[in-house]
């Protein structure tokens, strides 16, 4: 994917990119907080990224949907990818 077409902040995340540093609760559930390169954002379930979207935050882990530009056969054309806080 070409990174000069990719626009600014969370909508130009790519999931493959992402780490995952904290997990925090707020009165409206969980937030996610994750490093790309030098860069730190705070996402919430339904956010879009660039190759994808976050699906659920639990208090250990992240789910996303990301989208697979050219799916095999048989293959849906999204995978499942999951984020797991490491202590």
């Amino acid at each position: 994917m070409p990174t000069e077409s990719r626009p600014d902040g969370i909508p130009g995340l790519l999931i493959d990119e992402l780490q995952l540093t904290a997990i925090f609760k707020t009165a409206k559930g969980f937030v996610a907080q994750v490093k790309s390169g030098t860069r730190s954002h705070l996402l919430k379930e339904g956010d879009q990224l660039f190759d994808g979207d976050l699906v659920s935050i639990g208090k250990n882990e992240v789910i996303f949907k990301q989208i697979v530009q050219k799916p095999s056969a048989g293959q849906k054309p999204f995978r499942e990818v999951v984020l797991t806080l490491t202590s």
